[in-house]
């Protein structure tokens, strides 16, 4: 269940699921950026450089004004691992790229493309977590990896948010690694699963799945929970994470002790954040009825929909961007001026959409 966002949704569904996509015209902003192929890592630098990661492992840039407006200039490539690598600018240009796990050599590493170099990889982020298991493992693979979400850090090096780890690692320049914080599973209830499954409502435990992170403007680092089987709506959580933490305790049971905050609760498959004005933080829904809806063999109506929600900095208001228009979306980024963007699908013929 950790890697379960790298085989989430098989060809044939994934397929019969762009179908319904919106057409681009019908956001509201009115801009689109179209002919991507899997897109799902999302980045805006300063300047508002754009940078894009498609499913066969190309990193690109995305021109946004002139007559090339909405082509891409490609920055370089890693390895196919199935599903769009994770990226991110620091404030020096460098591009940031994560690979999930997968059968390649290039799977689950962290890569930096520097202006006029070539690619170089900064860390072997499979290796570590084979060195430093998950304590809190329920599906006896405590070394396994699958690292989902990156940000990159104004004082070098990245974050790390690894699904299969439930944890957050931070990579220094030099390629060192230490973990920043680890998140316990949480008690959920059970979702009618049929006949062979539990009786609904059943108390049982379920990894985090931690598949994202940002760096809020408020400093402090935030990770999101896409929640490991049986996926129940409703139950996934965003922590705030003090600067400077390490091997700090996330636990839903004590949600408001020390370095590692509960910052908000009562989403759904959550895969991707983004850091916006205000200290308001953008949390992206791969599904609002869950990844288990989008895997089961029977086909359960709406579950291609995912959601945008932005949450202000006091938690106390939510607000749905894009309401029903964002159909298996991968990645989420908001420049410094507060526009959003969304890559959606991240499987099959994708594009671009500014939805604030």
């Amino acid at each position: 269940m950790k890697a379960v966002l790298a085989v989430a949704v098989s060809a044939a569904v994934a397929g019969a699921m762009v179908a319904t996509a919106p057409a681009a015209n019908a956001m509201s902003s009115g801009e689109a950026f179209t002919g991507l192929d899997g897109p799902r890592g999302l980045a805006i630098g300063n300047g508002g450089k754009m940078v894009v990661a498609q499913a066969d492992g190309t990193i690109s840039k995305v021109i946004r004004n002139g007559p090339r407006r909405g082509k891409t200039v490609k920055i370089g490539k890693l390895g196919n691992t199935g599903l769009a690598p994770a990226v991110d600018i620091d404030r020096h240009g460098n591009v940031y790229a994560l690979t999930t796990t997968g059968p390649r050599r290039s799977a689950a590493k962290l890569y930096v493309f520097k202006p006029g170099k070539a690619r170089h990889m900064v860390a072997d982020i499979g290796r570590y977590q084979k060195r430093h298991p998950d304590p809190f493992d329920l599906e006896n693979n405590p070394g396994e990896s699958n690292p989902y979400g990156v940000a990159a850090l104004d004082s070098g090096g990245a974050l790390v948010a690894d699904a299969a780890g439930n944890d957050l690692l931070r990579v220094r320049p030099n390629g060192r690694i230490y973990t920043v914080a680890k998140v316990k599973p949480r008690v959920v209830k059970s979702p009618d699963l049929g006949e062979e499954g539990p009786p609904p409502g059943t108390r049982m435990p379920a990894e985090a799945v931690i598949t994202s992170v940002t760096v809020g403007r408020d400093g402090a680092f935030y990770i999101g929970e896409l929640r490991g089987f049986p996926g129940t709506v409703g139950t996934s959580q965003v922590w705030r994470i003090r600067p400077g933490a390490r091997n700090a305790v996330c636990d839903p049971t004590h949600p408001r002790k020390g370095a590692c905050k509960r910052f908000a609760d009562g989403l759904t498959s959550v895969v991707d954040l983004g850091a916006g004005p205000a200290n308001s933080i953008y949390a992206l829904e791969l599904s609002k009825k869950s990844w288990l809806a989008m895997e089961s063999p029977e086909p359960v109506p709406g579950a291609e929909i995912g959601a945008l929600i932005r949450l202000s900095r006091d938690r106390m208001v939510r607000h749905e961007i894009a309401k029903g228009r964002l159909v298996i979306p991968g990645g989420v980024e908001v420049n410094r001026r507060g526009s959003v963007f969304v890559t959606t699908p991240m499987f099959g013929p994708g594009r671009i959409l500014r939805v604030r």
